[in-house]
């Protein structure tokens, strides 16, 4: 089974830029989870102001913006999607996400069944 992991981002934004949390926010996750072997469950998202205090005067705020991110990782498992083709990573990422089984690919052919119901007689 895939391991459940858990990844904290921290993005600081700067006082002077106007800040735009969705694109930044945005950004950051879908450079993560453009990884093949990463199935997205979770996140929760949190912003920071932290005083800089200089002889107990305050002089300005660090803003930031914290991301918590749940995911799984398939890497390591026997279902690494990293070679795989795109509608095999959707199924296995539908599956996981739902919690379904995944189904077993059937890999027999109409060739491969009537070579079972006929076998080849020999002559003699």
């Amino acid at each position: 089974m895939p391991n459940t992991k858990h990844k904290i981002f921290s993005i600081y934004v700067h006082e002077k830029q106007k800040i735009d949390f969705d694109q930044t926010v945005l950004n950051t996750i879908s450079e993560f989870l453009i990884e093949p072997n990463i199935v997205y469950i979770s996140h929760s998202i949190a912003t920071l102001s932290l005083p800089l205090i200089d002889y107990y005067r305050i002089q300005s705020y660090r803003h930031f913006v914290v991301i918590s991110l749940i995911y799984k990782d398939l890497s390591e498992t026997e279902l690494d999607l990293s070679k795989t083709t795109k509608k095999t990573k959707d199924l296995v990422k539908r599956s996981i996400e739902t919690g379904a089984a995944i189904p077993m690919p059937n890999i027999e052919t109409s060739f491969d069944k009537r070579t079972k119901e006929n076998p080849k007689k020999t002559k003699n």
